[in-house]
């Protein structure tokens, strides 16, 4: 069932064109891809044998404390934490979304887990029961009760690996996007992040809260305080209007 569930989960991510993806990429969004694929792809090429531990409730949940001092254990799970504490290598694909505060009204990125209850461990030294022992950790999955745990190919683990990249990416698109919208808002977008997040040609769509919502519409360029020109086709014949950023989307 959960090999199923690895490669539905990353077909399904796999599968997603790659129209729409464009937008204003900052130097540090860059950055933070590059590092993100060199440290998977050295993941992949390393020696690997991958086991999948099912999770005990609760502990998928980000970890309360993090090392300020390392970036990459800043959204650490309860699991993930004890199982490095234990020099286990652990592999729990993910996704990442933004939440507003109720009360701060402060953007907060949290991580969830694509696979609810499962994780994935290296062991090349096969040490089972020690793994077993780790708080958190409920079992390894086997496929009945007197067989070894179930061992997943390096192409399992890298489908879901490149799966959590493909995910990654669309978060920063996602908030960068947010961002533009927001300095929108305060009439703070300058003509050339307009051209970056809707470069002329753009097909895109007019959402909620604008005339012609619903209608698709070609970009044609930034206009003024925060707006941006486009041209619809209407009963009479395409018009020129101008549409305010935050309510365009990109057509997928």
């Amino acid at each position: 069932m959960l090999l199923l569930l690895v490669h539905t989960q990353a077909a399904a991510r796999l599968s997603q064109p790659e129209e729409g993806r464009g937008g204003c990429r900052s130097d540090h969004w860059t950055e933070q891809i590059t590092e993100r694929r060199a440290r998977n792809e050295g993941m992949k090429m390393a020696k690997t044998d991958w086991y999948a531990i099912r999770i005990k409730p609760g502990y998928q949940r980000m970890a309360s404390r993090w090392d300020a001092a390392n970036e990459q254990h800043r959204l650490e799970t309860i699991i993930e934490r004890n199982l490095r504490n234990e020099g286990v290598e652990c592999f729990m694909p993910s996704f990442r979304m933004e939440t507003k505060h109720h009360r701060t009204k402060q953007w907060m990125e949290k991580r969830f887990p694509m696979l609810v209850g499962y994780a994935f461990v290296n062991l090349p030294h096969l040490n089972f029961e020690e793994v077993r022992a780790i708080d958190g950790v409920m079992c390894l999955l086997k496929p009945v009760r007197d067989r070894p745990p179930v061992r997943f190919s390096l192409e399992d683990i890298g489908a879901l690996m490149d799966a959590e990249h493909e995910a990654y990416q669309n978060f920063l698109l996602d908030r960068e996007r947010r961002i533009a919208r927001e300095a929108a808002k305060l009439n703070k977008t300058t003509r050339r992040q307009m051209e970056k997040m809707f470069p002329p040609n753009t097909t895109a769509v007019i959402v909620d809260g604008a005339p012609f919502a619903g209608m698709l519409a070609r970009v044609l360029g930034p206009s003024s305080r925060g707006k941006v020109k486009a041209v619809i086709e209407t009963l009479n014949g395409f018009a020129n209007i101008d549409v305010p950023l935050d309510n365009l989307r990109r057509a997928s």
